[in-house]
């Protein structure tokens, strides 16, 4: 055989060996989302019919396709919902995936469930944010556990808590109005002594969400007790009538229920 001919044999054997790990590489990543698939539905069944949940599937998912990680991902989440540990999950996606600012922020989120684990749920929501510093969902989840824990943190993670506070209210969603009460909430709930110029933020984000929604804003405050820290806030005419009348329409509603 001539040397020409041999190095087409071997370039001909090389490409189709190729093309079989290839092959052999997409039928085990079609089957384990094959299995993910199913594992889900029959999860959701289960659930459904108030069964005892079987994670089987999900294993057979991830020992075909371990690099996957959404299936790690939301096999924690399951687990969670079923009470049995997520953290080695979530650590396991991460390892693979070290800069999923989101993945970091949920599990940080998971780990503050745990009181003895609040210090490590809040250096995890340190890389979160510094990740991605521009991610909404980032910048909201770790604004409100920065808050939630204001007396467990550092100076550097105080200084992202505010520049958190300064950040959120320029976002325009509709349904971000809810996540940013919930924190003026969690931050007015809490009797610490705040610096003077974090409760010149702490006021000027407070200040935005009148701006951005007074008649939500006004119903929140009133609803959950921290209207005596909005009202000197308030510095239009059309915002303090609309307080006033929400305030005595909540105190004659008050005063019905104590007669009834």
């Amino acid at each position: 055989m001539k040397s020409s001919e041999t190095k087409a044999v071997v370039a001909y054997i090389f490409i189709i060996g190729c093309l079989l790990i290839a092959l052999s590489s997409s039928i085990k990543n079609f089957l384990a989302d094959y299995y993910f698939t199913k594992a889900e539905k029959r999860y959701y069944r289960q659930i459904f019919n108030n069964k005892p949940v079987d994670l089987e599937y999900f294993d057979k998912a991830i020992q075909l396709n371990p690099a996957n990680t959404n299936y790690h991902f939301r096999l924690a989440a399951y687990s969670k919902l079923n009470q049995l540990d997520p953290i080695l999950e979530y650590e396991q996606s991460l390892a693979l995936r070290p800069n999923w600012a989101r993945g970091w922020s949920v599990y940080a989120q998971v780990l503050s469930e745990n009181e003895n684990l609040t210090k490590i749920a809040l250096y995890q929501t340190q890389i979160a944010i510094t990740l991605a510093p521009n991610d909404l969902k980032v910048l909201v989840q770790s604004t409100r556990l920065f808050f939630k824990h204001w007396e467990m943190l550092d100076n550097t993670q105080k200084w992202t808590a505010m520049k958190g506070l300064q950040k959120l209210p320029r976002y325009s969603y509709y349904r971000l109005m809810g996540d940013l009460l919930d924190i003026a909430k969690i931050i007015l709930d809490r009797p610490f002594h705040f610096q003077t110029e974090e409760i010149e933020n702490i006021n000027a984000f407070i200040k935005s969400l009148v701006k951005k929604n007074y008649k939500q804003t006004i119903n929140h405050a009133i609803n959950n007790n921290w209207d005596y820290y909005l009202e000197p806030l308030l510095t239009e005419d059309k915002h303090k009538a609309v307080f006033k009348r929400r305030l005595q329409r909540k105190l004659k509603q008050t005063k019905t229920k104590s007669n009834g």
